[in-house]
């Protein structure tokens, strides 16, 4: 680091009194070619990644890397982020009616375009998601705290739900064996994440997610409460199919098949009608066949004689 800097140093005082004073300052631009430069970000890089506990790279790591870097794409994410963090001034001032969402486009007229932020969308498993902070008191909350107190009584959830976190289920109707215990019981701590799936039939509520704070409570206070009172959205329902009684605007549904074919299909299949006291099946075909003796019927006789020959007599 300090003989990158060294070296970089004299050659900016050569260069400097080498040139017109009265000129505009030079200045040293990164080059993964230029051997000192490249020390200097090396020695930087590898520096900032100690403070940090991020992996040190050789010299010859970072140069590919440092090579790979496109200004304009630089640039690209400068301009964004600057646009990201004016909009979080508004965020943090509670100024969410001047809020709008900034995006880069390359075909409009404007390269930089807004438009007013969008209600979340209960079908989208990012923003469709309610989040909100649950307070708890590590000695005394129980997991039957949150169902009954938070979530039955404040927030109006029916018998329907269940309760999960990365480990696992931990509650639902058919799981109610943790409703005694406490969370530092179940590994739900501070900063760990409880998601509350509502499986009502009717009406669903959007999947709550809850951070968990520790804190300790009075003991004349309930042990487990929102910070916040929540109205969680419902989910959409999805559109009805409608019944068209085999009908397809207007047209029989006939499996891909039209109606005529449809009943010479049926025209086409044998209707059998047997005397059991005869034992000879008279078929009749939708599409008779003239026999030699000009009859149209053809006759098959069984004669019962157990060698399961059939003989056909067409005359």
């Amino acid at each position: 680091m300090l003989r990158s800097v060294r070296r970089l140093s004299y050659r900016l005082q050569r260069c400097q009194a080498q040139d017109d004073p009265d000129a505009v300052p030079l200045m040293l631009t990164f080059d993964k070619d230029d051997e000192d430069t490249l020390d200097f970000v090396a020695a930087t890089a590898n520096l900032r990644s100690l403070i940090f506990g991020i992996e040190t790279r050789s010299k010859f790591d970072i140069k590919q890397m440092a090579g790979n870097i496109i200004p304009a794409i630089a640039t690209t994410n400068a301009m964004t982020a600057g646009l990201c963090v004016l909009q979080a001034f508004k965020v943090l001032r509670e100024d969410l009616s001047k809020a709008k969402m900034v995006f880069l486009e390359r075909s409009g007229a404007r390269v930089i375009n807004s438009d007013t932020l969008k209600p979340p969308n209960p079908n989208c498993s990012v923003c469709g998601v309610m989040q909100s902070r649950l307070i708890v008191d590590p000695a005394r909350a129980t997991l039957n705290d949150l169902v009954e107190d938070v979530l039955k009584n404040q927030l109006g959830y029916g018998d329907e739900f269940s309760i999960n976190n990365e480990v696992g289920t931990l509650y639902d109707p058919d799981l109610d064996d943790n409703l005694g215990s406490k969370f530092s019981e179940l590994g739900v701590k501070a900063d760990s994440f409880l998601t509350i799936i509502d499986d009502d039939d009717e009406d669903p509520r959007v999947n709550l997610s809850l951070s968990i704070s520790e804190k300790t409570i009075p003991e004349n206070a309930n042990p487990v409460h929102l910070p916040t009172k929540l109205k969680i959205a419902r989910k959409p329902k999805a559109s009805p199919v409608p019944l068209t009684n085999g009908n397809t605007n207007g047209h029989a549904n006939t499996n891909g098949l039209s109606t005529k074919r449809k009943r010479d299909r049926e025209e086409s299949e044998d209707i059998i009608q047997q005397d059991p006291k005869r034992s000879k099946a008279e078929i009749h075909h939708p599409n008779p066949v003239a026999t030699a003796n000009g009859s149209n019927n053809m006759i098959i006789a069984d004669d019962g004689n157990g060698d399961g020959a059939i003989v056909i007599d067409d005359d």
